[in-house]
């Protein structure tokens, strides 16, 4: 069973009118190019692109990264970049317990000066949209 990606609340930043942050998962054989070894334990890193909306979030891809248990980096790819296409941008998805979901309240909630909660209440979705474009 794939587990889900987590949200590194600390990396949410401004960015080209919305938001960014990075996501840690486990690699899986469909992540690893072809002839690249990848040792046991690695994660791979996904930093997304968040416009966070009144009820829902457009996310881009923005650049990804496989990382050794070490902290080397096996693997780095940017948008536009050959191989890119392997991770694809989810355009618009309505809010849910999700990775852009958490990233938009995360940016909310220090626009409001407050902790982030998580999950959030159902029926505050008005909390995933921040009131501030810097931090």
């Amino acid at each position: 069973m794939k587990s889900s990606p987590q949200v590194d609340i600390v990396s949410v930043a401004p960015h080209e009118n919305g938001w960014a942050a990075w996501t840690r998962s486990p690699v899986y054989a469909v992540d690893i190019p072809k002839g690249l070894a990848v040792p046991p334990d690695s994660k791979k890193w996904v930093r997304m692109h968040v416009d966070c909306r009144e009820s829902s979030a457009d996310v881009a891809f923005i650049e990804a990264r496989l990382v050794a248990p070490s902290g080397a980096i096996l693997h780095a790819v940017k948008k536009g970049e050959a191989g890119a296409e392997d991770y694809p941008s989810a355009g618009r998805i309505p809010y849910a317990i999700s990775p852009p979901a958490m990233i938009c309240a995360a940016a909310a909630a220090r626009c409001r000066g407050d902790a982030l909660t998580w999950p959030l209440e159902r029926g505050e979705q008005t909390a995933f949209v921040p009131s501030c474009r810097r931090l």
